[in-house]
């Protein structure tokens, strides 16, 4: 899993389409004239680890969602930016899908949400 990370924040660097979440949001929407700027950062489970219900649900539908989308998220720009062929990916997205399914690996990922209002 953190191999297909870094490959897959690597690519999207490369291609100016960064996935990962950019610390510098904050002082652009200032720069921008935002006022009020708040920032949540919400924890979410790869799959139905947690002991807690509500967020044993959510692994459940981020791990379906994930789960659906890992070949869609991963081909373009592993093929197109990193050149590497289809069956490579395959295989790569196939022990991936294995990981994100083992609830031995107690694993999150952190969503940013970001609130601002522009000054009137």
């Amino acid at each position: 899993m953190l191999q297909w990370a870094n490959h897959l924040i690597n690519a999207t660097e490369q291609a100016s389409k960064p996935l990962a979440y950019n610390t510098q949001t904050r002082p652009m929407l200032q720069q921008a004239g935002f006022v009020d700027i708040s920032e949540q950062v919400i924890q979410i489970p790869f799959n139905p680890w947690p002991s807690d219900p509500h967020q044993k649900d959510i692994g459940r539908w981020y791990n379906l969602g994930l789960c659906q989308g890992l070949q869609a998220l991963t081909m373009g720009p592993l093929t197109r930016v990193l050149r590497w062929n289809r069956e490579s990916v395959d295989k790569l997205v196939a022990d991936v899908a294995r990981e994100v399914c083992t609830k031995k690996y107690h694993v999150y990922c952190e969503m940013h949400i970001l609130t601002a209002r522009r000054p009137a």
